[in-house]
C-alpha cells in the first residue's frame, strides 16, 4: 500500500508514521492514541494522499469526541498542523501571497510592510492549538482568508494580527490587542474578523431601517438600499408599520394599496437574489405595531402550510408593542386597528413617530373619531402566540421601553430592532442605524474559583478603544448607512460563556450568587466602556454628533432610567466621578452595551452561546462544516474528579437525552449545577435579564424555552418581561419535542439503539454573532 506525499511523490505507507504522529498530537490529553490509531487504519486506502490520511485522523478522533471532549483536541491539533504545513510561517510572504491574489487591500498592505519587524516578534503561532475540532472547523469555513479555488492561505493567528493592527493606532494598543485575540478575551463579530484588511471592507453588523415613505419612490428605495446591504452580508432589521394597509386607498385614482404582505413578498424575493455574497440568502427581520390593520396577515408569513402567495418564509417576523396594547390584552378590552394613510389624513401625528403617553393620546383620539376597525386585544394576542408556538416567532420587542429608557431619545424615534432584536437605534427616511459588535467571552476572567473583574474592565476598555476604530475604517454599504454609522457612533460590547462562568466557579445557574455576578460582569463592562468612551472624547475634543440634549449629557445613566439609585449598585466603581467626567468632556459613543446571540464565534472559542444556560449537555450540532457531537466539558471534568466519568454514564446522559437529572450516581449539588435550559424556570431567566438590563443600554436577545409552549405559559412569560421593564421580551421561542428520535450514535458505549441527542438547526444570525 502506498500514500502519496504533498509534493506528489509516493511511498510505501508506513503504519508507524501514523501512530507516532497521533501520539504527539495526543501529549497532555485524556485520549487513547492506540483506539485512534487502529480506527485510522481500518479507513486507509492505497494511493491516498498525506492530506487526506489528516483528514481521516481528524474524522476520526472527532467521531470519539463524545468519550472525552479531548478526542477534540486531538483532531484540531491534526487540523492545524495540517494546515501550517501547507501555509507560509512567515506572516509577510503570507501577506504577499494573499495581497497578490487580491484579497488584501492596500492600506492594509502598507500597514504591515510599515510594522511587519514588530508583527514577526510578537506573532505566536502556538496559540493555534487553543480550539478544538469544533471551533477549528468553523474558523475554516467562515474565517480564514481562502483563494479562487478554496485554498485556505490565512492562519488563524495571522488573522488576529490582521484584526489587531486594523483596529489600533499604536504599538503598545496593537500588541494589547493581539494578546487579548489570540488568548480569546474578547471575539469580535463576524464580520469584522472576515472583512476587516480585505477589499470587501464591510465590518459592520447591524442594519436597522425604515420604509421612508410608502410612495413608490419610497417602497422602492428601501429595497434598493436593503439589497445593497444584504450583498455585503449585513443584517437588516426594517420596520414596515408606514405602509399603508390592503384595501385602503391610492392616490385620487381609486386604486386600492396591495398593503404590506404584497410587498414583504417583494422584499423576500429581494433577498434570496441578492443574497449574503453568494453563501446564505440575505436575513431581515420585519417589524410592525399591533395597531396596524394588516398585522394578522404579518403573523401568518412563516407558516409551515397554507396558501404560499400569502408567505414570506425567508423573513422574520417582529411586533413593536407599545404599553397601551399590553394593557389591553390583560384587562380583556378593545383594541383598535388603523390603517397609517387614514391617520395621515385624519391629522393626526404618524403612530409610528410616537410612543408613551403622547402616542396613546394620539391613538384615543382615532378610536374617538371613530377611525379603524374595533377587535378584541385578546383574540390578536391569541393569534400572536398561535403563530409563536408553530413558528417561534414573530419577536416580541415594547417599543415604549426601548425608547423611554434610550441615550438617543433626543435624537429621534426608535421604529425596530435589528434581525436578532438585540440592536435598538434611531433611524429615519435618510438614516440608517448601523452598530459595530464584539462579545467578551466571560469565562476568560475566572481565576482559581474568584471572578477577576478589574481584568474585564481592561478588555471592556480596549474593545470600547478599538470599536471606536473600527466605525471610521468601515466601508458603509449606502450614504444613509454610513450617515448613522458616523452621527451615532454605536456599539455593541456583550458577552458569550456565561453559563462557563457558572460551571467553573460550581454554582447553579440561578443561584443568588450566579445572579450578583451576572450584575456585576454587566456593571462592570457597562462601567468601563463609558470610561473609555469618555477618555476618547476627552482626547480627541469630539463627542458623537447627538451629544446635547442626550440622558447622558445631563448625567443621566442606563441604570437610573430603570429607576435604579447608586445604592442598589454594587460600589464597585465611582460612577460620581464618571459623571463629573461625561458632563465636562463628553463620550465619543451614543450607545455602548448589548447583548448580541454569538453562536459562530462562541463555537470558535468553544464558549456556550451569549448568555444563555446549556441547552444540554450532551447533543449533535449540525453546522456547515458537518456534523458533530459534543459533550459538556465542564461536567466531564467534574465528574472526572469523582470518579465517575465512563461509558456506562456517558450512556445513561444519551438514554435521558443530555439531562443528568436522572442519573443516581451523580451528586444533587451536580444536578443542581449543571441543569439544562429546559429544567430551568423560565422566571428565573427573565429576571435575570430584567436584572442585567439596567447596565445594557441597547437590548438582549432574549430566547424562550419551553419543552411544550402553551397560551398560558407565553402570556405568563411576555407579561413578565413586560412588567419588568425589558425592552426584547422574546427573540426566538425554543420548543423541544417531548421524545427524540431514536437512532444508533458512532460510538461503542452499548450494542442497543441509542437516543440521539439534542440538534440545534436553527437559524443562526452570522452577522450578529460576536
Amino acid at each position: 500500500m502506498q500514500v502519496i506525499k504533498r509534493n506528489g511523490n509516493k511511498i510505501d505507507f508506513n503504519p508507524n508514521k501514523i501512530l507516532m504522529r497521533i501520539k504527539k498530537q495526543s501529549e497532555g490529553l485524556k485520549v487513547n492514541a492506540d483506539e485512534v490509531f487502529i480506527k485510522v487504519t481500518q479507513g486507509i486506502a492505497d494511493n491516498m494522499t498525506t492530506n487526506e490520511l489528516d483528514d481521516l485522523i481528524s474524522v476520526v478522533a472527532e467521531s470519539l469526541a463524545m468519550n472525552h471532549p479531548d478526542y477534540s483536541k486531538l483532531a484540531a491539533n491534526i487540523a492545524i498542523t495540517k494546515l501550517h504545513k501547507e501555509t507560509e510561517d512567515s506572516f509577510m510572504k503570507a501577506t504577499k501571497k494573499m495581497y497578490n491574489a487580491g484579497l488584501l487591500n492596500d492600506f492594509y498592505y502598507n500597514k504591515v510592510k510599515e510594522n511587519i519587524d514588530m508583527i514577526e516578534a510578537a506573532i505566536d503561532y502556538k496559540r493555534d492549538f487553543h480550539f478544538d475540532y469544533f471551533g477549528w472547523s468553523s474558523l475554516k469555513d467562515i474565517y480564514l482568508l481562502k483563494l479562487k479555488d478554496g485554498t485556505i492561505v490565512e492562519r488563524p493567528q495571522q488573522m488576529y494580527i490582521r484584526v489587531a493592527l486594523m483596529v489600533t493606532n499604536t504599538p503598545q494598543d496593537f500588541l494589547e490587542k493581539y494578546h487579548d485575540l489570540s488568548f480569546q478575551k474578547e471575539s469580535p463579530a463576524t464580520p469584522l474578523k472576515m472583512n476587516i484588511g480585505t477589499n470587501i471592507g464591510q465590518i459592520a453588523s447591524c442594519n436597522l431601517s425604515i420604509v421612508p415613505d410608502d410612495s413608490t419612490e419610497g417602497l422602492l428605495s428601501i429595497l434598493n438600499r436593503i439589497a445593497v446591504s444584504s450583498s455585503k452580508a449585513e443584517g437588516i432589521g426594517l420596520a414596515i408599520s408606514n405602509i399603508r394597509s390592503k384595501e385602503s386607498n391610492v392616490g385620487n385614482s381609486n386604486g386600492k394599496a396591495g398593503g404590506i404582505l404584497k410587498y414583504l413578498k417583494v422584499v423576500n424575493e429581494t433577498l434570496r437574489f441578492w443574497n449574503q455574497r453568494g453563501k446564505r440568502p440575505g436575513s431581515c427581520a420585519v417589524y410592525i405595531e399591533p395597531w396596524h390593520k394588516d398585522i394578522f396577515d404579518v403573523l401568518d408569513i412563516r407558516k409551515k402550510t397554507g396558501d404560499e402567495t400569502l408567505r414570506a418564509r425567508d423573513l422574520f417576523s417582529a411586533l413593536w408593542i407599545s404599553n397601551n396594547f399590553m394593557r389591553a390584552v390583560e384587562s380583556n378590552g378593545d383594541w383598535h386597528l388603523f390603517c397609517p394613510h387614514e391617520i395621515k389624513e385624519a391629522g393626526l401625528k404618524p403612530f409610528y413617530e410616537i410612543y408613551g403617553e403622547e402616542f396613546e393620546q394620539e391613538y384615543n383620539k382615532a378610536v374617538e373619531m371613530g377611525l379603524g376597525t374595533k377587535i378584541k386585544a385578546h383574540d390578536l394576542w391569541l393569534k400572536i402566540l398561535e403563530a409563536q408556538i408553530e413558528t417561534g416567532m414573530p419577536y416580541m420587542c415594547f417599543k415604549d421601553h426601548a425608547n423611554e429608557k434610550s441615550n438617543q431619545k433626543n435624537m429621534g424615534v426608535i421604529h425596530s430592532s435589528n434581525l436578532c432584536s438585540e440592536i435598538m437605534e434611531v433611524t429615519d427616511a435618510n438614516t440608517t442605524a448601523i452598530c459595530t459588535l464584539t462579545s467578551i467571552p466571560v469565562q476568560k476572567f475566572v481565576e482559581d474559583g474568584k471572578y477577576n473583574y478589574d481584568e474585564l474592565g481592561r478588555v471592556a476598555r480596549s474593545v470600547t478603544k478599538s470599536l471606536n476604530i473600527a466605525i471610521e475604517v468601515n466601508e458603509y454599504s449606502t450614504p444613509e448607512g454610513r450617515k448613522g454609522g458616523l452621527e451615532q457612533r454605536a456599539l455593541g460590547i456583550g458577552i458569550q460563556g456565561l453559563a462557563d462562568v457558572f460551571a467553573m466557579m460550581r454554582l447553579p445557574f440561578t443561584s443568588e450568587e450566579a445572579r450578583d455576578i451576572n450584575k456585576k460582569i454587566f456593571e462592570t463592562i457597562y462601567y468601563n466602556a463609558l470610561r473609555q468612551s469618555c477618555d476618547l472624547a476627552k482626547a480627541s475634543g469630539l463627542t458623537y454628533d447627538g451629544y446635547e440634549g442626550s440622558p447622558i449629557s445631563q448625567g443621566v445613566f442606563q441604570w437610573e432610567m430603570w429607576g435604579l439609585k447608586e445604592e442598589d449598585l454594587s460600589g464597585m466603581y465611582d460612577w460620581k466621578q464618571l459623571r463629573k467626567d461625561i458632563k465636562k468632556y463628553g463620550v465619543r459613543n451614543s450607545l455602548v452595551t448589548t447583548c448580541p446571540p454569538t453562536a459562530s464565534s462562541a463555537r470558535v472559542i468553544g464558549s456556550n452561546e451569549a448568555f444563555e444556560p446549556f441547552t444540554s449537555n450532551l447533543y449533535v450540532r449540525r453546522v456547515t462544516g458537518g456534523e458533530f457531537a459534543m459533550v459538556n466539558k465542564h461536567l466531564v471534568k467534574e465528574l472526572e474528579n469523582e470518579g465517575l466519568w465512563n461509558r456506562e454514564i456517558l450512556n445513561e446522559l444519551i438514554k435521558n437525552e443530555g439531562s443528568i437529572q436522572n442519573i443516581p450516581v451523580i451528586s444533587q449539588e451536580l444536578k443542581d449545577i449543571y441543569k439544562t435550559v429546559w429544567e430551568i424556570s423560565q422566571k428565573s431567566l427573565i429576571e435575570m435579564s430584567a436584572e442585567r438590563g439596567p447596565f445594557i443600554d441597547q437590548s438582549q436577545s432574549l430566547n424562550i424555552f419551553f419543552q411544550t409552549p402553551t397560551v398560558g405559559k407565553l402570556t405568563t412569560s411576555h407579561m413578565l418581561a413586560y412588567k419588568l421593564g425589558l425592552k426584547t421580551g422574546q427573540y426566538y421561542l425554543r420548543s423541544q419535542p417531548v421524545e427524540m428520535k431514536a437512532k444508533h450514535l458512532a460510538i461503542d458505549v452499548a450494542k442497543e439503539k441509542q437516543v440521539e441527542p439534542p440538534t440545534e438547526s436553527q437559524f443562526e444570525c452570522v452577522g450578529c454573532s460576536s
